[in-house]
């Protein structure tokens, strides 16, 4: 496979197609598991270099030399000053890592390192005319995850111990998840968003509807209850949203909406029923050890306390920080350290052990920038896509450090933010045959 899109992003790259290479380059990303073990046996690793980070140097060379022939014509925002300041300050702070010998630090600079580049492709690929592809890369990208993840579930149950390592397997279990999953609070909610719509053809609808049962299905087989939660809460938001605007809005009631409305929900309904039927008769029990889930203790939820607590004090005692590599611990109930990593799961707090306070504060600048220029979209959709962005943040940045750590977190909140600058009553419409 990697081999496969090697062949074809060379192809690309001398045709000097740089918005099929990108797209090219974030499918890969996205769809794909994020996991060593996996990009292996789908041979997406060549000689110990993952293709996709081939792809994007060789969209940044076509960027480059475009720039230089004068053919692209970026205008320069706050936000990308706010992201010079941040890449200045980075740099200071790998000197800082570099001093103190830090652990990690060639591994947080290579995270970083792509945290920037990206940034530099989002922000020279994405604009007015071709958002809208990009944004159904992410449901093309989740469709396609959602299938290897079954194919797992069914076939590859017995190598979960090499896929995940001896620590996350014990953690873990049978539970078939990966960080490609938090991509499911963006494309289920909108799923069903688009297939309330009375604009889009059969087809589409039917393309939205796999897009929604997929992702649905691979959500409950990783188990994990914060997505499953914020999942559904933004989802309901989407049925709120559809009933006020689309049956209620202007003092006449849209029958042909409503009754959309209630056969979704009834179909869901009696599905969830029939599924938890056969999941019990054919003994798989998916549903059973996603309610197990729930019934469970708290455990590693007072794991992420005791640890965001123990960095807290640590960043008191130096507000500076420590340097890029900086190791984080993450610590059990009774505060013995359990492990030693590159982060914990907070990025504010991992964070502020190596780029210090004013780090974060810049950080928490680049969080909030699509948020505050969401609320002045003037459009109806925009509480959706709000909705849809907090949860995103707290799932990625709050209860575990995807946001930065995960490639295809770090690429959808590098999307997010060049979207939020696209034309503010554009960017909102997701109706009609635009998807």
């Amino acid at each position: 496979m990697g081999a496969l899109c090697l062949f074809v992003g060379l192809f690309l790259f001398i045709k000097k197609d740089i918005f099929k290479l990108f797209i090219l380059h974030l499918f890969m990303s996205l769809a794909i598991p994020y996991n060593d073990y996996i990009y292996h046996i789908l041979g997406v690793e060549l000689i110990g270099i993952k293709v996709n980070y081939i792809l994007m140097l060789l969209i940044l060379i076509l960027i480059f030399e475009q720039l230089y022939a004068k053919r692209f014509n970026i205008g320069v925002s706050k936000i990308d000053i706010l992201m010079v300041f941040f890449f200045i300050l980075i740099c200071l702070y790998f000197l800082v890592g570099y001093y103190n010998k830090n652990p990690y630090l060639w591994f947080d600079m290579k995270v970083f390192v792509f945290f920037f580049l990206n940034y530099i492709i989002f922000r020279s690929v994405v604009n007015n005319e071709n958002y809208i592809k990009v944004i159904n890369v992410i449901f093309v990208s989740s469709l396609f995850y959602s299938v290897i993840v079954i194919y797992i579930y069914l076939f590859m149950k017995d190598y979960l111990p090499f896929i995940y390592g001896d620590k996350l397997f014990s953690w873990w279990g049978n539970r078939v998840t990966f960080s490609n999953v938090s991509m499911c609070l963006i494309t289920i909610p909108l799923s069903i968003y688009c297939l309330l719509q009375n604009n889009y053809s059969n087809i589409k609808k039917f393309y939205f509807f796999l897009v929604f049962s997929l992702n649905l299905i691979a959500m409950l087989l990783s188990q994990t209850r914060t997505v499953i939660m914020m999942s559904t809460f933004n989802s309901m938001i989407v049925l709120a949203t559809s009933i006020y605007y689309s049956i209620f809005n202007f003092k006449k009631i849209n029958i042909k909406k409503a009754y959309r409305i209630t056969i979704f929900v009834v179909f869901i309904s009696i599905s969830l029923g029939i599924f938890y039927f056969l999941d019990i008769i054919s003994g798989t029990e998916i549903l059973n050890n996603v309610i197990n889930r729930f019934s469970e203790g708290q455990e590693s939820l007072n794991v992420r306390d005791v640890s965001n607590e123990m960095a807290k004090e640590e960043i008191i005692r130096n507000i500076w920080g420590y340097g890029l590599g900086k190791e984080a611990i993450l610590y059990n109930t009774n505060y013995s350290i359990n492990s030693v990593g590159p982060f914990i799961d907070n990025i504010l707090f991992t964070l502020g052990l190596k780029i210090g306070l004013l780090g974060v504060f810049m950080f928490l600048i680049l969080l909030l920038v699509p948020l505050v220029r969401l609320f002045f979209y003037k459009n109806n959709d925009k509480i959706l896509v709000i909705v849809i962005y907090i949860s995103f943040i707290l799932m990625t940045a709050i209860l575990n450090a995807q946001i930065v750590y995960s490639v295809p977190i770090v690429l959808t909140f590098i999307l997010f933010i060049c979207i939020s600058k696209i034309n503010r009553e554009k960017v909102i419409k997701i109706k009609g045959e635009e998807y």
